[in-house]
């Protein structure tokens, strides 16, 4: 019997990989164009109500730097709140990741995720690994835009045995301009 986990590495595999395609691509054609943005700073927010038993509160304070027009890197620093039925726990962490903007509005990011856990009515485990998420990034203005984001984190095992690392992110972003 092939478990739920190993299906999940696999999906991982696979959106990597999509993902690396996407970023040396937009690299081929990010080389000619000049970069317009200094920074971006960006808050991202989840509240999520799964299937199982908990709420999630996440808060998301990301800072990515664009190194040509369609690829930036950045470092996120993120606190979640979960209650449940099983337990209540608090997780302060941290992403670095490189992001790449392959189509008009649409997001790629990929990178390396550490949350510890702060403080837990029962013991709950430090989650590491890799992080990868696809997004959409709608803009207000030349500055301002709203961020929807789809992530998939590393994740332990719930109670019931479900695996619970697929987030929905929705935020703002400014960025600084030359």
């Amino acid at each position: 019997m092939i478990s739920k986990t190993f299906f999940l590495y696999l999906s991982m595999k696979k959106a990597i990989l999509l993902i690396v395609i996407g970023i040396f691509a937009s690299l081929a054609q990010g080389q000619c164009i000049k970069k317009s943005e200094k920074l971006n700073v960006g808050f991202l927010f989840n509240y999520g109500l799964p299937k199982q038993d908990k709420v999630d509160v996440a808060s998301i304070i990301r800072v990515s730097y664009p190194i040509i027009k369609r690829v930036s890197v950045g470092a996120e620093f993120n606190y979640t709140m979960r209650y449940g039925k099983f337990a209540n726990s608090d997780y302060a962490g941290g992403i670095i990741y490189g992001k790449v903007n392959p189509i008009i509005g649409f997001t790629a990011e990929i990178g390396y995720s550490y949350n510890k856990n702060v403080s837990s009515s029962r013991k709950c485990s430090n989650t590491k690994g890799l992080f990868g998420a696809i997004g959409y990034e709608s803009k207000i203005n030349s500055h301002w835009s709203i961020d929807f984001q789809y992530r998939i984190l590393p994740s332990k095992l719930t109670e019931e045995n479900v695996v619970n690392s697929k987030v929905f992110l929705i935020g703002t972003s400014y960025r600084f301009l030359k």
